[in-house]
């Protein structure tokens, strides 16, 4: 099973590729003329539409032309747009979600939601798509995906990975950390976790945490990232309603280290 979801997640990867490379700017001028006539509230249904419509092997394509004519003319209707398309076409939801967020990467967990929600089988591809799309995001997509798809933990860690191999790394020492401190590991804090260790490798390594994420895990690296000390967030009291969810505290399993941010809320 786990082999046939990393199988999807790559085909996801690939096609979300090509699609991208291949944006036709005379279809996406089209669509968004034909978009810009209908009332706000019809945008969604009418994008989905013209991705129906279109012939099955070009549904994945036309969705990524529609999603971006369709945010040409309203920016804010991101995840609307993308819940719709996903509903009406499955297939396409990897693709609409990860052409929607690099438009608008501010909106990707809203994205993020509304793609796994209209369509919960295509949750790894979309995962995979989504973190390939904006690397740096892997922790707001995959704590939204958990809270989408609760029983799914495993599988959106792997299709995290599968986006991001830098990440496999600073996943697995994640891991091992919770180990240590015998602390269970839920996928925000897992992901939580996984960033501390990114940002601290970043201020050591003095890169960026995108220029990590964008290349191959380096031996200084993980020299780096083995210095860092072991810093394992917790779950303490629950916020009050309205509060946004537990808060995350901080549990020391090591010496400290100015290069590990201190936790606050997911």
């Amino acid at each position: 099973m786990k082999f046939r979801n990393l199988k999807i997640a790559i085909g996801a990867l690939a096609t979300v590729a090509s699609v991208s490379a291949f944006a036709d700017q005379a279809q996406i001028d089209t669509f968004s003329k034909q978009l810009s006539q209908v009332r706000a509230a019809e945008l969604p249904r009418e994008a989905a539409a013209l991705v129906t419509a279109a012939k099955l092997e070009s549904q994945e394509s036309t969705a990524a032309d529609v999603v971006r004519a369709a945010l040409k003319v309203n920016p804010a209707s991101a995840p609307l747009l993308v819940g719709a398309i996903a509903r009406s076409a499955t297939k396409t939801a990897p693709v609409a979600a990860s052409t929607a967020a690099s438009v608008q990467p501010k909106l990707i967990g809203g994205i993020t939601k509304a793609a796994v929600g209209a369509a919960p089988k295509e949750l790894t591809p979309i995962v995979a798509a989504l973190c390939k799309a904006q690397p740096a995001s892997f922790y707001t997509v995959g704590v939204t995906a958990a809270e989408v798809a609760p029983n799914s933990s495993k599988e959106i860690v792997d299709a995290i990975v599968s986006a991001v191999p830098s990440l496999k790394p600073l996943v697995a020492r994640a891991n091992a950390d919770f180990a240590a401190a015998k602390r269970p590991a839920s996928v925000a804090l897992l992901l939580k976790h996984t960033d501390t260790l990114l940002q601290g490798l970043s201020r050591s390594m003095e890169m960026s945490a995108d220029a990590i994420l964008a290349q191959e895990f380096t031996p200084e690296m993980t020299t780096k990232l083995a210095g860092l000390s072991a810093v394992v967030p917790i779950l303490g009291p629950p916020y009050a309603p309205g509060g946004g969810g537990p808060e995350l505290t901080t549990a020391n399993t090591g010496a400290g280290n100015p290069n590990v941010r201190q936790y606050s809320t997911p």
